[in-house]
């Protein structure tokens, strides 16, 4: 039987969260720490999130620069419909700093590159999550309908 490493199925997981639709790397003009960095990260995905009107998923890895004086982020961004990134590099670059943002290719192994941050993360140089968002209207809509089910079927059970 074949041995699967934590980062296979790692990258594996990822994969099946497609359509993935952009691999980003964010810098900051200044230095940010971590969580400083994971906070504008989420504010990110929230506008691309607003802009697409769709739910935004991501998986990200917070990555200490060498001289370990500021954090770059990489990412996997996914959401269902295809649309320009121009728009989100300019707001990215004209709020934080530099971004390379791209159209997600399968065969170029961002899964497997974003990943590296998990095992740097015990060396205290980089740190991982998921992330994803809901429009507002979309969020009130599956609440509301998930609240309608369940009393739907409270009444059906009584």
């Amino acid at each position: 039987m074949e041995k699967v490493t934590h980062r296979e199925a790692l990258v594996k997981t990822i994969q099946r969260m497609e359509p993935w639709r952009l691999w980003v790397t964010l810098t900051f003009r200044e230095p940010k720490s971590p969580h400083s960095a994971e906070r504008h990260f989420r504010r990110f995905v929230r506008v691309i999130c607003s802009d697409r009107r769709e739910p935004v998923w991501s998986f990200y890895g917070i990555e200490w620069f060498q001289d370990g004086e500021a954090v770059h982020i990489h990412a996997l961004i996914g959401y269902m419909t295809p649309c320009l990134v121009r728009p989100f590099w300019e707001w990215w670059h004209s709020h934080y700093g530099r971004a390379l943002i791209e159209v997600y290719d399968p065969h170029k192994g961002a899964a497997w590159y974003v990943t590296k941050y998990i095992l740097k993360e015990k060396t205290g140089l980089a740190w991982w999550n998921f992330f994803d968002w809901k429009p507002r209207k979309l969020f009130e809509k599956t609440v509301n309908q998930s609240i309608l089910c369940l009393k739907r079927g409270t009444e059906s059970g009584s």
